[in-house]
């Protein structure tokens, strides 16, 4: 499994997020009880069931919504990465969502005898393989548009515009697809010989190609793969072969106990992708949240420090100013009583110089503080943080003197 670091935010989706050595163990192990559950009911597939009417609309049913989630999404994702091929595959899985209400509305028994829309006997026939052809196309698309795909600079209303666009032309693909399965059923080739019986040769034909499809993405999929979307396609598309060898290869009649495993199948192929995509989607939010609040943490403590460092400032600074509105106070208090006495105001006149220069030593070394690269430290000398408190003190007595 090729394992690329993501360098860009977009590659943390799952279309470019590449998967973990847990996924890979999970993907296999779950392929693995796939083949294990086939190979104990391969001999057994041909016994014969009661035929249960509800178990198409019903299982039909949880694939219509599976399908559909999994294809909303992937739209999501085509907003966000926008790229194509993720817009083909999710075309895909709406056909499928889409194409599986006529089968069972058609499928005979399901809702009366023959069917509804005025379906023959091949009408359901032909729309499972319609059905099953047309998944396996949208990931070879997907697979073969990948890699020569580059993010699109549409706006998000184009985009909006374009995902219209292409569920029109899904659901005119299925209503075609319809009308050909129920209309023109006496023009397609006869699969089934009564509502429970199949032909087999004829069934190898149509499946041949469906398998074929299926076998094509696997294998663009397996040489390809990349991303975490890229190994869950792969174990729906193991789902899949396993489902059509059953129906087109090894079985030959409705409501056996394979035909009830390979609709098992189909229902857990769409199970898979949308499992992965809740599942990962989840873990990211959560991702998203733990680093969303550790920001809001590392902000407050800024806002602390800051905060701290705002009042060590002004403690440095209302020193030296005090210090200069006490000498200039003693020094107009010299100057104005009624012996001034110049050479104390001259003095109280050089204090305030050296307050002052002192201040600019304070506003320079804060100034260095933020400049880019400084890491150095600043000497205090004890003694003349003293020798200052003193001569305050003494500037304030001199002024309580005068």
């Amino acid at each position: 499994m090729v394992v690329r670091e993501p360098s860009e935010p977009q590659q943390f989706l799952l279309a470019n997020l590449p998967p973990s050595q847990r996924q890979i163990r999970l993907a296999l192990g779950i392929v693995v009880v796939l083949l294990v559950a086939f190979g104990m009911t391969a001999p057994f597939i041909n016994t014969q069931l009661p035929s249960v009417s509800a178990t198409i609309p019903a299982l039909e049913t949880a694939i219509l919504i599976n399908d559909l989630i999994t294809s909303a999404l992937l739209l999501s994702q085509f907003l966000i990465a926008r790229r194509w091929a993720l817009l083909v595959l999710a075309s895909g899985y709406l056909f499928t969502a889409l194409i599986v209400i006529p089968h069972a509305l058609i499928f005979p028994g399901a809702f009366t005898p023959t069917g509804l829309l005025r379906a023959g006997l091949q009408s359901s026939a032909w729309l499972y393989t319609f059905w099953h052809a047309g998944l396996p196309l949208a990931v070879i698309v997907y697979v073969l548009l990948r890699d020569a795909d580059s993010a699109t600079s549409m706006s998000d209303h184009s985009l909006v515009a374009v995902i219209g666009l292409s569920v029109a032309v899904v659901i005119g693909l299925v209503c075609s697809l319809t009308w050909i399965a129920t209309a023109g059923d006496w023009l397609l080739p006869r699969i089934f010989l009564d509502s429970v019986h199949a032909d087999p040769s004829r069934i190898w034909q149509t499946g041949a190609v469906d398998l074929s499809l299926t076998a094509a993405a696997l294998a663009l999929l397996w040489l390809r793969r990349r991303s975490v979307l890229d190994l869950w396609l792969m174990v729906m598309c193991c789902t899949w072969l396993l489902e059509l060898t059953l129906t087109a290869v090894l079985l030959n009649t409705r409501f056996s106990l394979g035909w009830y495993a390979s609709r098992t199948y189909t229902l857990a192929a769409s199970v898979v992708v949308l499992l992965v995509l809740l599942s990962e989607t989840t873990a990211l939010y959560a991702n998203l949240a733990r680093s969303v609040m550790r920001r809001r943490g590392e902000r407050q403590e800024r806002q602390i420090a800051m905060d701290a460092m705002a009042a060590s400032i002004a403690h440095e600074i209302s020193q030296p100013l005090a210090a200069m509105v006490t000498n200039a106070n003693a020094g107009l208090r010299w100057l104005t009583s009624a012996t001034p006495d110049l050479d104390e105001a001259r003095a109280s006149l050089g204090h305030i110089v050296d307050d002052g220069h002192r201040a600019g030593k304070v506003i320079g070394g804060i100034r260095s503080m933020f400049k880019k690269g400084a890491r150095g430290r600043l000497l205090l000398d004890a003694n003349d943080l003293v020798r200052e408190v003193l001569t305050m003190v003494e500037l304030d007595l001199r002024n309580h003197r005068v």
